[in-house]
């Protein structure tokens, strides 16, 4: 028996349609780390939440089926002592500023012990220990929200540690996070398993990071457990983990490639066994890296082109704070394609507010279309530049999806058939036809991020900023999101987006705008941006994984995608004395 024990478990939300789980079975040896893995709402939250009795006993629907963690069954324990479960069983979410309340750092870590009636004495002890686990000792009384993303979630993982639980249950809980982050995170849930001897459960929709960590994984789809046992074994099938839409890593996609070619007999699953399988073929002389003979366009030269926001030496700074923008000059122009980057706190979100005119230059002038936005109404900066955020749920408020979108544009003073066209080329836009009659959060999160890119889209502005257009996304969400961005910048819209993942700048933008501490740090087309790894260590970030491998077998030139690791990975078929090395 294991410390957590799932069998036929089923549960489905009151007043659902279908299951969000169907028939579970596995188990979990105590001091082991499983990751669950799949795409969007293949069930990875409800059974993170099931584990901790909060489905069904705090948010309601029918389970059948047993579970036990730590011995406790928690389809018996009812409502009012789900919360003698955290003695057992810790959790951590997606969003840490979901948990996160009180006015310092030590006072978050300290409720929950609090809250047992721990003496507070031994709580002192428990709060210097938690922040000495998690690296955070000087932050002790910091306020939480004064932290970086990865910093908030450290704190996270203190209070759930601080109850000393046996399990530890993380849902997504780097999915919002820069590099630095999640590899914070991430560094803290190794260590906890490996020295702490805490079972852990974390939950994923991208495995490149956390099939490292695991000793077992689960692969749900649809609800349904599809596959369980060991990384390596259960990556093997990749074509069957591929159609469920669970994103593959590269080091995975490429060796499979060799597979297919006769060259290897097996899948790899981390980055570094990739590179020395890899490595080895082509010593062999059975592959060869060469130049990439097609390639997309990744060119940051204006060539002729007007500035549609020019940025002249501005500087700012919030009211008794110290300056987030340092003396930064940039020009944007016309159908540009931009990723604006860094990790948090290095004041990129902060520059794009000045765009549309949402935060004013302390320091310096921002032109817009040749025109100083000194004292223009935001209102006017709008009707130029849409800015799409993070959260669609911070920008959407109407009742229904038609007044969503409308807002805007009965805002410029638009009315009758002139703004019921609006809505309708916007929303036919965004692939919304249809929903005007639905209140916009009974969509899902890939459609309100749609909706909330139409309601920008209404205002027909020709620059869009997007703040991290694929957060909370799996895969096929993420790329559906892109290809309308695509489709945006080829309809001749300049697109600026601002984002931590790397393989989605690569993969899209033409330009790099780099930033660390305030400053530009590089400006330059995208693949001479990968290509300088000096610059990217400054600033704390990682290439993706495919152009990491590349460079690692010496590939002539920075590869930026699958699609060009493809074409310049050859297969020396004439050197094949086997057809299996």
């Amino acid at each position: 028996m294991g410390i957590i024990n799932v069998q036929h478990l089923s549960f489905r939300y009151k007043n659902a349609s279908q299951n969000a789980l169907t028939d579970i079975n596995f188990s979990v040896d105590e001091g082991k780390l499983t990751a669950v893995l799949g795409p969007t709402n293949a069930g990875k939250s409800t059974l993170c939440l099931s584990l901790n009795g909060v489905v069904p006993h705090m948010i309601s629907g029918t389970m059948k089926g047993e579970l036990s963690v730590c011995g406790v069954r928690t389809s018996e324990v009812n409502a009012e002592t789900v919360a003698q479960l955290t003695r057992h069983i810790g959790a951590v979410f997606q969003n840490p500023e979901s948990q996160l309340f009180g006015l310092s750092v030590e006072e978050d870590i300290a409720f929950g012990p609090e809250n047992l009636r721990v003496p507070p004495a031994e709580i002192t002890g428990v709060i210097d220990e938690m922040l000495k686990l998690v690296g955070l000792s000087e932050f002790r009384r910091r306020s939480p929200y004064l932290l970086s993303g990865g910093q908030k979630q450290r704190v996270a993982i203190a209070s759930a540690m601080a109850m000393h639980p046996e399990v530890i249950v993380l849902d997504e809980p780097v999915s919002e996070l820069d590099p630095v982050g999640k590899n914070e995170v991430l560094q803290i849930v190794q260590r906890l398993n490996a020295e702490g001897k805490v079972t852990i459960v974390i939950a994923d929709h991208d495995p490149e990071q956390t099939l490292s960590l695991a000793q077992q994984i689960l692969i749900l789809d649809k609800g349904r457990l599809l596959a369980k046992g060991d990384p390596y074994d259960v990556f093997q099938d990749i074509d069957r983990l591929r159609k469920t839409g669970l994103k593959i890593p590269a080091a995975s996609e490429i060796t499979n490639w060799m597979v297919e070619a006769g060259l290897s007999s097996h899948i790899e699953i981390s980055e570094e066994s990739a590179i020395n399988s890899l490595q080895d073929l082509i010593q062999k002389g059975f592959l060869s890296l060469t130049t990439v003979k097609s390639k997309r366009n990744t060119q940051a030269e204006p060539q002729g082109r007007q500035p549609v926001i020019e940025i002249q030496r501005v500087s700012f700074h919030y009211p008794e704070g110290q300056n987030v923008l340092c003396d930064i000059s940039l020009d944007i122009y016309e159908n540009d394609y931009i990723g604006l980057v860094g990790s948090n706190g290095s004041g990129k979100t902060t520059l794009a507010k000045h765009f549309n005119h949402i935060l004013e230059a302390t320091e310096g002038k921002v032109l817009l279309n040749g025109k100083n936005m000194h004292g223009m109404r935001i209102s006017d900066a709008a009707r130029q530049v849409g800015y799409v955020y993070q959260n669609p749920d911070h920008q959407i408020f109407a009742r229904t999806v038609f007044d969503e979108v409308a807002f805007g544009p009965r805002n410029l003073g638009y009315s009758g058939v002139e703004l019921n066209h609006i809505v309708e080329e916007a929303l036919a836009f965004v692939g919304l036809t249809g929903q005007e009659a639905v209140e916009p959060f009974f969509l899902g999160l890939g459609q309100r991020q749609r909706l909330a890119v139409a309601s920008v889209l209404a205002m027909r502005p020709e620059i869009l900023v997007v703040d991290e257009p694929d957060t909370g996304q799996d895969k096929a969400g993420a790329e559906e999101m892109m290809r309308l961005i695509d489709r945006l910048h080829a309809a001749g819209k300049t697109i600026i987006i601002i984002s931590h993942n790397m393989e989605l700048i690569a993969e899209h933008v033409h330009r790099v705008i780099a930033m660390s501490g305030g400053r530009i740090k590089m400006d330059a087309d995208t693949r001479s941006f990968f290509s300088d790894s000096n610059v990217l260590q400054q600033i704390s970030l990682r290439p993706p994984q495919v152009t990491r491998i590349c460079s690692a077998l010496h590939s002539p030139e920075t590869i930026l995608t699958l699609s060009e690791a493809r074409s310049s990975l050859q297969v020396e078929r004439s050197n094949l004395e086997a057809p299996c090395p």
